[in-house]
């Protein structure tokens, strides 16, 4: 169950594009005044983007679930990176949207960047290119086609945080589909901003993260870069 799961499909048209074509998600755990301007840089989404609270107390929302004039959906229980990538993926395939884009709640988009990667992705789209990730400064703000949903399949939730980007993008383009750096790198990040804010999940981390890792290097032969296998594990395709 997920609570206020309607999402905001209702908003404004931007640059002239219809409502309907995709879906802005920024997930969100501490740290209220980066979140606030992380939406705020991308205010030309309008009506389009969407909160994703997996913070422990959740955000103060308004009658209408609204944070800041942003909508909140605030999942029955916290959801790790990957469960929240798999949720907004398809929430966003649910409404009929081919494009996906999320953001980190500790980024700041610069002008006309959110712009700027709506519409690659809408021209991609438009040409019949098989673009799977477009990449700003790297994925702080990025779009995911639907499409992978159905030739890559979901995010790893073994990979609950870190490495589940590589792990999926690395999947991306064994199906042969796109990640492409758009170049819109006027992005701002305040990296490890959620886990450096609250001790305990900078502790659990700690522990977690080499265990990750060392999945990852066994799921596909060798840490990020050095890879040796073409499919999960070694098994045969």
């Amino acid at each position: 169950m997920v609570m206020g799961s309607g999402l905001a499909d209702m908003g404004e048209v931007l640059s002239g594009g219809p409502v309907s074509d995709f879906s802005a998600f920024v997930p969100h755990v501490v740290r209220e005044d980066l979140l606030a301007r992380a939406v705020g840089s991308i205010a030309c989404f309008g009506r389009n983007r969407t909160i994703v609270d997996n913070s422990p107390e959740g955000l103060p929302t308004n009658d209408y679930s609204e944070w800041n004039g942003v909508y909140v959906c605030r999942p029955s229980v916290p959801l790790s990176c990957s469960q929240t990538f798999n949720f907004i993926m398809r929430q966003t395939r649910r409404l009929g949207q081919k494009t996906c884009i999320w953001m980190h709640s500790d980024a700041e988009a610069g002008p006309g960047v959110a712009e700027g990667l709506l519409e690659h992705a809408r021209r991609y789209t438009a040409e019949g290119r098989r673009w799977g990730v477009l990449w700003t400064y790297y994925d702080t703000l990025c779009a995911l086609n639907t499409d992978l949903i159905d030739v890559v399949g979901d995010w790893d939730t073994e990979l609950p945080q870190y490495a589940c980007d590589n792990d999926y993008y690395r999947r991306v383009r064994l199906a042969g589909w796109e990640c492409i750096d758009t170049m819109l790198t006027d992005v701002k990040h305040e990296g490890s901003a959620t886990i450096n804010s609250d001790p305990y999940r900078k502790m659990v981390n700690s522990v977690t993260f080499p265990l990750h890792i060392e999945y990852y290097k066994r799921k596909w032969g060798g840490d990020t870069g050095k890879e040796t296998f073409e499919t999960p594990f070694g098994w045969p395709k």
